[in-house]
């Protein structure tokens, strides 16, 4: 399971930096046009883009997911 992790939480990490790029310029646009949202939050974005690239990785790697466990089972018998 170590495996998996050390393989998926790089991705996820580099995925949600650039992600947090590439929105940050909606992020000052909402900011400018409704200042007294109090969802428009920098940690909010964060939290949301953090869950995009992991759901979107885990997605992505659902087959490597699969053979993994399909050889610990393997294994174990």
């Amino acid at each position: 399971m170590i495996n998996l992790i050390n393989t998926f939480f790089p991705i996820i990490l580099v995925g949600t930096i650039i992600l947090l790029i590439l929105m940050l310029p909606f992020y000052f646009i909402r900011k400018k046009k409704n200042p007294k949202d109090e969802r428009n939050t920098i940690i909010r974005l964060v939290v949301l883009a953090f869950l995009a690239m992991t759901i979107f990785v885990l997605i992505l790697g659902s087959g490597l997911i699969m053979i993994y466990f399909d050889d610990l089972r393997r294994i174990s018998h």
